[in-house]
């Protein structure tokens, strides 16, 4: 089981990808995870249909290309945090069966 991943996909205009920003960015760096964020207009109409993305800010948690969990909207960081940790305890619980 390779590394997870968070990645923010945001829109240049959107005022909640920006008030996601510091959220992801600090339990990623918590959490031990890499992060990355990208902007929705560099993504092509497949990588938006494979991910069901509708809206930004979405935050994929991703291992290696596995999609393991995804949000949509601003998430305080404490309820995100639970979020990332719970969505990565069951891929592992999942995984080591």
């Amino acid at each position: 089981m390779g590394s997870y991943c968070l990645v923010e996909v945001f829109g240049e205009s959107c005022a909640n990808c920006f008030a996601m920003l510091p959220v992801v960015t600090n339990v990623a760096k918590n959490l031990h995870i890499d992060m990355q964020r990208v902007d929705i207009s560099n993504l092509t109409k497949e990588e938006i249909e494979k991910y069901t993305i509708t809206k930004v800010p979405t935050v994929l948690l991703l291992n290696g290309d596995i999609l393991v969990g995804q949000c949509a909207g601003y998430q305080p960081e404490e309820i995100f945090t639970i979020w990332v940790e719970t969505k990565i305890e069951e891929h592992q619980k999942s995984y080591n069966k």
